[in-house]
């Protein structure tokens, strides 16, 4: 397969394949229909089983921006982090390949990033569910740019800087120079990725535009809750704890973390109250929490401060499971249901 020269390569767009036949064309014309041809897509199959591989084979071979490796089913967080290694662009984007983008993209975000040094750009984006109707959108920052330790305060709590991988653009250097690549997880990986990714940043970008449009799946994977994914949460904090604090830490950091920590439980818990139906299993997980030393006291009222009024009345709410589940039932029953 012929190597693309620097000048077509600016942006290496990387896709972390696993059995998604009936969506991956979409994702694949998207890119293959960008304005500007200075890009490159990785297609990482990480053993697909069904008709990925062939759709994948199908446009590299007639492509030669398309390339397609392929690895023992490992997780998207493993499957990115080969991307990385094999990108040749200036810039990196993440797709997941049941998703798409609009046909500005590289143009717009190269031109974006060319024109500052800024470690990475977050842009817009919104969910469709798969009849075609839109559920959420972001794309309202407060700000065009932030440098410093902000960044880091900012992405602990998901405030402008969210946790998913493919809402950013990415200088290729800053990545490997601070090795951010995503932990061994089969989820919540990208939960330590955008932590260490604000880690070392001096500056990063905001666009107040749409590019990145996500489809919610009611059978993806992402979406199930189990006792695993329990189990996946539970080893991606202690990831993070380890990579971000020590004993010397702060006590400002410290609640900053358990800040983050309890809104990511919180949000777990909420979301395995809905989802999970037996009521067992669904307080298996809730121990499995409690084991770990995440779940149990009332949080104090500083780490408390740190959140939302939103996020705060869900660590509240959260903190009683057996009442979390009752409600779940109650709403799921009248139709209303979380992201």
């Amino acid at each position: 397969m012929p190597k693309l020269s620097p000048a077509e390569t600016n942006i290496s767009f990387i896709l972390p394949v696993f059995n998604v036949a009936p969506y991956l064309e979409k994702c694949l014309n998207s890119i293959e229909q960008q304005t500007s041809s200075n890009w490159e897509a990785i297609l990482v199959d990480d053993g697909s089983t069904d008709n990925s591989s062939t759709i994948c084979k199908a446009y590299s071979t007639r492509n030669h921006k398309f390339k397609y490796i392929r690895q023992e089913n490992q997780g998207q967080g493993s499957a990115r982090n080969n991307g990385i290694k094999l990108a040749q662009g200036s810039y990196i984007c993440f797709i997941d390949p049941d998703d798409w983008i609009e046909s500005e993209t590289t143009k717009e975000l190269l031109a974006l990033m060319d024109s500052s040094d800024a470690d990475f750009a977050n842009f817009g984006f919104d969910f469709f569910t798969e009849d075609g109707i839109s559920t959420r959108s972001f794309n309202r920052f407060s700000q065009l740019e932030l440098t410093g330790r902000e960044i880091f305060e900012r992405a602990m709590l998901d405030r402008g800087i969210y946790s998913t991988p493919w809402s950013k653009i990415y200088r290729t250097t800053y990545l490997r120079s601070h090795n951010v690549q995503f932990p061994e997880l089969r989820a919540y990986e990208d939960l330590y990725f955008s932590r260490k990714l604000a880690l070392h940043a001096r500056k990063c970008l905001f666009a107040q535009k749409i590019y990145y449009h996500a489809l919610v799946r009611s059978d993806s994977t992402t979406r199930k809750m189990t006792k695993e994914k329990f189990t996946q949460a539970i080893e991606a904090v202690e990831i993070e704890r380890l990579a971000l604090l020590n004993y010397n830490s702060p006590k400002k950091e410290r609640d900053l973390f358990d800040a983050h920590v309890l809104k990511f439980t919180s949000g777990l818990i909420i979301q395995a109250a809905f989802r999970i139906k037996d009521k067992m299993e669904f307080m298996a997980c809730i121990e499995m929490l409690r084991s770990a030393g995440l779940f149990g006291r009332f949080p104090a009222l500083r780490v408390l401060s740190h959140l939302t009024l939103t996020n705060q009345l869900m660590a509240l709410v959260s903190r009683s499971p057996v009442l979390t589940k009752f409600a779940a039932t109650g709403f799921s029953l009248v139709g209303i249901k979380p992201y």
